[in-house]
């Protein structure tokens, strides 16, 4: 719990332990002046934001190797003027770095999906939705992406739904890893796939 100048009125043990130091040692204290100073002209901001919008305020910053997510949220008086602020603040470093990694992956998979030369289609499999197609695929198939992406494997597909579902259980099983469909192509043709 803070007033609108950095003065601490209230803090909790895991906030005065994030600063080094006891609860003791915090409260009474102006905030800005045992923070760093990029964290100081950062929260300074960030505390004018909440104070000139009523509205609370979210946030990420990083020290020495950790992301902390912050939210503002203001305190008012009898009148609902913004007197101070409640800060919420977790340490969100392993989530972030989580998220960094999928984003690469993801990155990664994208990058060797759309350059692959083999056909690749993404399957929905409950409505047979084709969800991704690469470029190899609309070529293939003689579409363009986005019309292939407006398409249902059933539309290419010229075997029947039963067979195609009989073959999906064979799959799921783990009896089956591959496939040999008769698919119709832009053109009519019929190609084994």
């Amino acid at each position: 719990l803070m007033d609108l100048e950095g003065n601490i009125l209230g803090a909790n043990e895991t906030a005065a332990k994030r600063l080094g130091k006891t609860v003791a040692e915090v409260v009474g204290k102006n905030a800005f002046a045992i923070t760093p100073p990029y964290v100081k002209e950062l929260r300074q901001a960030k505390i004018r934001e909440m104070a000139q919008t009523g509205k609370p305020v979210q946030f990420h910053d990083e020290r020495d190797g950790i992301i902390f997510h912050h939210t503002f949220y203001p305190v008012r008086d009898a009148l609902g003027a913004v007197k101070g602020l409640v800060i919420f603040s977790r340490d969100i470093t392993e989530q972030k770095n989580a998220e960094d990694a999928l984003k690469i992956s993801e990155e990664r998979f994208r990058t060797m999906f759309e350059r692959h030369q083999a056909v690749m289609l993404l399957i929905e499999p409950d409505s047979g939705a084709i969800v991704d197609a690469n470029a190899a695929a609309a070529s293939f198939y003689g579409y363009s992406k986005e019309r292939l992406l407006s398409l249902k494997i059933h539309d290419l597909n010229r075997m029947s739904r039963e067979n195609v579902a009989e073959e999906m259980k064979k799959a799921v099983a783990e009896r089956k890893t591959n496939f040999v469909f008769p698919h119709l192509l832009a053109n009519g043709q019929v190609r084994l796939v």
